[in-house]
């Protein structure tokens, strides 16, 4: 099935729409039946190609569900491709951001990591709202408090970092937090002490 709906996407991608419109009916029904999330994201993928206010009312019944909805049981695979084409819509429509992002919000409280550092870039890529930053801010920190590889937790110190110079002032809120990563640090990493204190020092007024 998942790869049945890859090879109706390129029929999509190299004909058009014409060959696969009467299909988009039920594209969308595998959007809400399909068990297997690798087929699920394909169908919506293909479902946002084809018609995205069909794909855009899926999301917004996924987000006006319950917390024991699948959509928190989902794996990342499927938040990631949400997550993109959000992104693209968003960047060819500016018009429709405000709306798109409570969806993006949403998906801040992913379990996933790599759901958590995409929703965090994204949202810095497309808005300066103060709590729209506040929201991305706090999805790093979660980060850095669910990791144990330092690896991550170097990208992630300095995405904060690439803050500093125009979220200083909302960045001085988190102060504590940051400085808990020192402190729940289980296993020190001089490189990490010294980007956090090199971070809370030019932000300390």
């Amino acid at each position: 099935r998942r790869n049945a709906i890859m090879c109706i996407y390129n029929i999509f991608m190299s004909t058009g729409i014409e060959l696969v419109e009467d299909f988009v009916e039920d594209i969308e029904k595998m959007c809400t039946t399909e068990s297997d999330l690798s087929t699920k994201r394909n169908a919506f993928i293909l479902l946002f190609n084809l018609d995205q206010q069909k794909a855009l009312e899926y999301l917004k019944g996924l987000m006006a569900a319950s917390e024991d909805d699948p959509i928190y049981e989902m794996g990342d695979i499927f938040q990631l491709a949400i997550l993109e084409m959000l992104r693209k819509l968003c960047k060819v429509e500016p018009e429709q951001k405000s709306r798109l992002m409570s969806a993006i919000f949403m998906l801040s409280n992913s379990k996933s990591s790599s759901v958590l550092f995409e929703c965090a870039n994204t949202i810095i890529g497309l808005t300066t709202a103060p709590s729209a930053i506040k929201v991305a801010i706090q999805s790093y920190l979660n980060l850095l408090q669910d990791q144990n590889d330092n690896n991550v937790k170097l990208i992630v110190l300095n995405r904060i970092l690439g803050l500093k110079k125009k979220y200083s002032k909302i960045l001085e809120e988190y102060m504590n937090d940051i400085l808990n990563i020192i402190r729940e640090d289980s296993v020190q990493s001089v490189e990490i002490n010294q980007k956090v204190l090199q971070l809370v020092t030019d932000l300390a007024n």
